[in-house]
Formats: C-alpha cells, sequence, structure tokens
C-alpha cells in the first residue's frame, strides 16, 4: 500500500508538470513572443521576451522542482533559458545557452499537435544523461509552441532532476521498483541495469 501511495504521487507529479506546460504554452505573453519570432519583429520579440522571461522565472520559483526551463527555436537555437538551483532555492544568474544535443526529443517534440507533452528520461541506468550535457540524471517534458497558423515554431521543455523527483522509489532490501510509462518504456529502476523498451511485451 506504501508503495502503491507512492506511486500515486508521481502521478499527481506529472500530471501537474503536464498542466504547468499548458498553462505557460497557451499564456498570452508567450504566444505574443512566438508569433513575433515567427514574423522576425525584433522589437517585439526583445518587448516579450523580458515577459516571458519574468513569466517562467516565477514558475520555476513557485514550484521550486524545475532544474531548466527552456524554450528552443525549431532552428535549435535557445531562445529562453531559466536555470533555478534546488539546494540554493534561487535562479541561477548568467547562464550560457547550452547547445541542443538531443534533436531526436526535440523534434519529435516539434512535430506533436497542440498541448500534447512529450516525455524524455536520462537515467542512472544509461549514462546519455553526461552525453546530453548533464551532470545528473533528468527526466524532459516538452510541449511544441505554435504559431496561429498552426506551425510549430518552437518547443517548451522543463528539465527535472530524476533523483528529486524518484526518490521515494530509491533501492527496496528485497526485490526491484520499477515505473514503466504508457510506450513501456522505463521512467526508472531500482536495479541499475540496460533501459530496454517493453512495448511490445
Amino acid at each position: 500500500r506504501l508503495l502503491s501511495q507512492k506511486a500515486e504521487k508521481i502521478s499527481i507529479f506529472f500530471k501537474e508538470t503536464r498542466m504547468d506546460l499548458k498553462v505557460l504554452g497557451n499564456s498570452y505573453n508567450l504566444q505574443s513572443l512566438i508569433e513575433a519570432i515567427h514574423s522576425d519583429d525584433i522589437e517585439e520579440i526583445e518587448f516579450w521576451t523580458d515577459l516571458v522571461n519574468e513569466e517562467l522565472s516565477r514558475m520555476a520559483m513557485i514550484r521550486q522542482r524545475y532544474m531548466t526551463i527552456q524554450i528552443i527555436h525549431k532552428n535549435f537555437n535557445e531562445v529562453i533559458r531559466i536555470d533555478y538551483d534546488q539546494k540554493e532555492n534561487a535562479l541561477q544568474q548568467e547562464i550560457k545557452p547550452r547547445e541542443v544535443i538531443n534533436g531526436g526529443f526535440f523534434t519529435e517534440t516539434l512535430t506533436l499537435p497542440l498541448n500534447q507533452v512529450n516525455i524524455h528520461s536520462l537515467l542512472h541506468t544509461n549514462s546519455n544523461f553526461l552525453e546530453e550535457g548533464f551532470s545528473e540524471p533528468v527526466i524532459q517534458f516538452g510541449t511544441p509552441l505554435l504559431t496561429p497558423g498552426g506551425k510549430a515554431e518552437a518547443v517548451l521543455v522543463f528539465t527535472i532532476s530524476s533523483q528529486h523527483l524518484l526518490h521515494p522509489f530509491k533501492k527496496i532490501p528485497d526485490g526491484n521498483i520499477m515505473l514503466v510509462n504508457e510506450n513501456g518504456d522505463f521512467i526508472h529502476n531500482s536495479k541499475k541495469e540496460t533501459i530496454q523498451n517493453l512495448g511490445n511485451s
């Protein structure tokens, strides 16, 4: 029963994260920024970027769990990046843009319909989190940002420390704990074995 309660908390966490993506992705400020980027209006881009920066920063400080919030343009350039230090409970300043390495996740997210969410896990059980520039295992949530005409212009991405998220599911004395998403992919495996896809099993 205890594990069931913990699993329910994870489910709520995922639902809240999806909702945060939807709320931010449909905010007037962010929609206005996407429209300005699409029309290549420099003055409008600068104006709306400042407002969206404030909006994303507030979300990071309120939730205290999104280690990075990014808006990434379809050409793989970061438009905005907010980094939150969970230990210091503060936003990190003067962050250099990070190269978008995980093209697969980014490209998949661009093709999604409005308000759909793509989830990408970089866990202890594989070394991809190091290859993709992270110092620890993470889970990324992404949703497309569309122009008024319905074309994908950018992606909104939340990055969450999987250690923070999955702390209740650390190793247990007897047995193994696995969390699997609806596609059959491991979200967490308490035994550090190779990740595999369970979708057809």
